[in-house]
This record gives C-alpha cells, sequence and structure tokens, in this order.
C-alpha cells in the first residue's frame, strides 16, 4: 500500500531495479515496460491514477556527463545521437539543445544537486505502481517540484510530441476503476458513511452475475465490505476487542473489468 500520494510536477525518485519485489519485477521488468537503466533516478511526476496506485513519470538524468568530459550533453554522446534532439528539455543551468524551448525550472528558484547536468527526454515516459516511488533524498530534505507554468510547458510538448504518454494517459484513465473502493468513493456513491472506512472481506464463493450485453453468467468471488466507525479509536485505549467500535455489514457488488 502506498504511503505517499504523489502529485503532477513532484520529485520523486524511482527505485532502484535490485530493490524491486517480485511483483514489480514481473510487472515491469520482465514485461520490458521499464529497463534497469531507467531505475535509480529522479523523476518528474507527469500524471496519476484517481486512486494513487499508479504514475506517469519522465526520469532526470546527467547522461554520464560530467567535468570529466566538459558536461557534454546527451545529444552530442555517440550513445544518444540518433534521439530527438528537440526531445530534449534542460533545467535552467544545463545546455539546452537550441532555443526552440524554454529552459525547465524548480519551483522557489531552488536548482537540482547537478545543476549542469539534469535534462528529460520526453520520449521516455514510464507508467508505474506507487509502490516503485519513494522519496529523493539528495533535496537536502526538501521535497523539489517543479514550478507550475514549467510544467506545464513541459506536459503541452509532451502531450503533443510523444505518442508513448498520450498512450499512458490511455492507460492510466482504464486502471482508474480498478480497485477496491476507498471512503471518498463510498462517499460518491450517495451514501453517507460518516467516519466509516471500508474493509474488503473475500470468501471462498462465487456468485452468480450477469453480463448484461450478453446477458450470459460469468463467475467472480463474493465479497463483503466491513464499515468500521474509527470515531472513537483515540478512546479505546483501555480495551484490547473491537466491542468498542461500530461494525455494519452491507453486501458490495464488485467491478467488472
Amino acid at each position: 500500500m502506498p504511503t505517499l500520494n504523489w502529485k503532477p510536477g513532484d520529485v520523486a525518485f524511482l527505485k532502484r531495479a535490485e530493490t524491486f519485489d517480485d511483483a514489480e519485477q514481473k510487472e515491469l521488468l520482465d514485461s520490458r515496460r521499464l529497463f534497469p537503466g531507467a531505475t535509480g533516478h529522479p523523476v518528474i511526476v507527469l500524471d496519476c491514477s484517481n486512486n494513487s496506485w499508479y504514475y506517469i513519470v519522465t526520469t532526470v538524468s546527467a547522461y554520464s556527463s560530467s567535468e570529466e568530459n566538459n558536461y557534454l550533453p546527451p545529444w552530442q554522446q555517440l550513445a544518444h545521437i540518433h534521439k530527438d534532439i528537440n526531445g530534449f528539455r534542460a533545467f535552467s543551468g544545463s545546455r539546452r539543445p537550441n532555443e526552440n524551448y524554454e529552459f525547465l525550472r524548480l519551483a522557489d528558484k531552488k536548482q537540482w544537486p547537478k545543476p549542469e547536468t539534469s535534462w528529460i527526454y520526453i520520449h521516455h515516459p514510464y507508467l508505474v505502481p506507487a509502490s516503485t516511488l519513494i522519496r529523493y533524498t539528495k533535496a537536502r530534505g526538501q521535497q523539489l517540484r517543479m514550478e507550475p507554468n514549467s510544467l506545464k510547458d513541459l506536459l503541452r510538448h509532451t502531450e503533443r510530441q510523444c505518442r508513448k504518454f498520450r498512450r499512458l494517459q490511455a492507460e492510466l484513465r482504464q486502471k482508474n476503476n480498478r480497485y477496491p473502493p476507498t471512503e471518498k468513493n463510498f462517499q460518491q456513491s450517495g451514501h453517507d458513511y460518516g467516519h466509516c472506512v471500508p474493509r474488503i472481506e473475500y470468501s471462498n464463493t462465487i456468485a452468480e452475475k450477469t453480463w448484461c450485453p450478453t446477458k450470459s453468467h460469468i463467475s467472480m468471488p463474493s465479497a463483503t465490505v466491513t464499515l468500521v466507525d474509527i470515531t472513537n479509536n483515540s478512546n479505546s485505549s483501555n480495551s484490547n476487542n473491537s466491542n468498542n467500535a461500530t461494525a455494519e455489514k452491507t453486501p458490495y457488488r464488485m467491478p467488472t473489468r
């Protein structure tokens, strides 16, 4: 379960591939949706699912540029010479490939730890689960984020020129309703559950459900949602049982894909 809710423009850190768990390894690396070289970098959050389970990100990289090679930009390096030169975007302090686009900027006039070597390649966005994103710790404890107008500029450029980004956005929309409902979903459904939060309990029984377009039947697991009143949690320190909490069970129809 993710503990951080990132917003578009936030700077996060994409975990190194060797720290991925089995599910992340299968979903991202084994499927070749993400290559190990793209991990272990700070990333800009470009978009997110409604439930904050998935994010579209793009990496910020030095592309092996340093003082040793006179801060050689990626479009002049043999390894990247075939890339679209107009796809590179430079943060303030780094060299631009041309004057077609403005420098990208961080909010509050902040700088990257390597201001001379901070580039984005717009054709390399990635759709990743929230569990692969952690805090970027090289900013001296500060949460970096893009300046809002600069983010809009980057998004316009990416949406216009990158087919992969548009495809990932469509895929992201499909993921919005794929997970069990949250408290927000229950309140939006027209039912007022106050301070109750949903807890999903799955059973081993199978329920029949009618699939409207064909009037056929499919089998799917049945589930019960337990709504637990959390308003009195602070007063329950003297008791280890759950008799002080009010629970109500109501049937819940699982969403179809």
